[in-house]
């Protein structure tokens, strides 16, 4: 138990220029940084939480749609091809 002790009192040591009345503006100051700033980065999370979800949703919605060619077996060919189906000039 002795041991935590004399490793506690390191750690609030360095809280001491925390504590020190000259900084007293500056407590609040930060205080209300930190806050927004938490605030925010929660918002932000919850907005790219809510769109990812709405993604989703449309991405199997449309896979579910697609039209599924059964004459595709997934090999791709090295030779290329006119997509209208006409020669190239």
């Amino acid at each position: 138990m002795n041991v935590w002790l004399s490793m506690l009192e390191p750690c609030l040591g360095l809280l001491t220029p925390f504590t020190d009345p000259s900084l007293e503006f500056w407590s609040p100051v930060i205080f209300w940084y930190v806050a927004i700033a938490a605030i925010l980065c929660g918002v932000f999370t919850l907005v790219v939480i809510v769109g990812g979800i709405f993604d989703l949703r449309f991405l199997f919605k449309a896979l579910n749609e697609e039209v599924t060619d059964e004459t595709d077996d997934g090999r791709v060919s090295t030779e290329r091809s006119d997509p209208s189906g006409g020669e190239s000039a």
